[in-house]
């Protein structure tokens, strides 16, 4: 099970990445960590859940299910 941040940086034109990790407890530790520099989170893509957002991935992994 992957999952996939995809990130876009906020002071440039159309510079974006992704990140993958192998838990959800990561994805979300990192994808924080990431809100807190100079990134958006633009998805996360789950393999039960599919596309989310920041706030959708919150409310189904908060507790590291």
């Amino acid at each position: 099970m992957t999952f996939t941040i995809g990130c876009r940086y906020r002071d440039y034109d159309k510079k974006s990445f992704e990140v993958e990790k192998d838990t959800a407890a990561e994805a979300l530790a990192t994808a924080e960590n990431l809100e807190r520099s100079d990134v958006e989170i633009e998805y996360i893509n789950t393999p039960d859940h599919g596309r989310l957002d920041m706030w959708g991935f919150r409310r189904l992994y908060k507790d590291g299910s």
